[in-house]
């Protein structure tokens, strides 16, 4: 199984998250292990405790989020956590 990673946006003004909770949900459901980034999807009205309900780990930073991951959902920078070192 996958572990997939959901940063935060790091672009301004961007309130776009790469997965909602309901998908997440589904993805844990099926066996893969969701890392979301803290406040990831709070501009986008998701509250941590939403993902956390959806079976997602709440990852404090950037980095935590991106450790061990592999796919990582397309943002509005279309950058992978694998390319992005700093922020």
């Amino acid at each position: 199984m996958l572990t997939i990673a959901v940063p935060r946006e790091s672009a301004p003004g961007e309130t776009r998250v790469a997965l909602i909770p309901e998908s997440v949900g589904r993805l844990t459901a099926a066996g893969h292990t969701v890392s979301v980034e803290t406040s990831a999807g709070i501009a986008a009205s998701h509250t941590d405790d939403a993902y956390l309900a959806a079976g997602a780990r709440i990852a404090p930073d950037f980095a935590a989020t991106c450790a061990g991951a592999g796919p990582t959902p397309p943002t509005s920078t279309s950058i992978a956590c694998s390319a992005r070192s700093t922020r």
